[in-house]
């Protein structure tokens, strides 16, 4: 997905995903899940506190961890990797490519089970898959999901606050 262009979400799907992720947290286990893009645009999330300031840190590198590993993929003459995990002391991270360009990601402790949370998100993939695919469009014909393409100037605009 290229700069310029971002993922726009109605209402409905934002307020599906937020139940979708408050149930798999709850049945997971895990401390945090968030949907992004392959590009590093939040789309969703619950479990990390927007006070902390790590939130868009996170799905930055987040973000350009996998696409680097998409490329070491291709390098090895892979189609591409689609589940990562890293594992540290306290905290360990999974996440999965559900559909291009969107990354499932998980944030856990010891509370969770890497295989149970490797199950969940393969049953969210489901689920979310078929929303987003089956509803580009409403019953109105309107777009629910929808691509819109920006100047190089307005993403540099979304960057900073020139109004300073």
């Amino acid at each position: 997905m290229p700069l310029g262009e971002r993922i726009i979400l109605s209402e409905e799907i934002s307020n599906a995903l937020s139940d979708y992720l408050r149930k798999f947290i709850d049945i997971s286990l895990v401390k945090a899940a968030f949907l992004i893009t392959k590009g590093g645009q939040l789309l969703n999330q619950k479990g990390i506190s927007t006070k902390s300031g790590k939130l868009f840190s996170i799905v930055s590198l987040v973000s350009g961890i996998f696409s680097s590993t998409q490329k070491l993929s291709a390098l090895l003459g892979e189609d591409s990797f689609k589940n990562f995990f890293q594992e540290g002391k306290r905290f360990s991270i999974y996440y999965s490519l559900l559909i291009e360009p969107f990354v499932f990601v998980t944030i856990f402790d010891d509370n969770a089970i890497l295989g149970d949370v490797q199950i969940r998100v393969d049953e969210f993939k489901k689920k979310i898959k078929g929303m987003l695919l089956s509803t580009f469009e409403d019953k109105t014909g309107g777009p629910i999901l929808s691509l819109t393409s920006r100047t190089p100037e307005e993403a540099l605009t979304d960057l900073f606050d020139f109004n300073m």
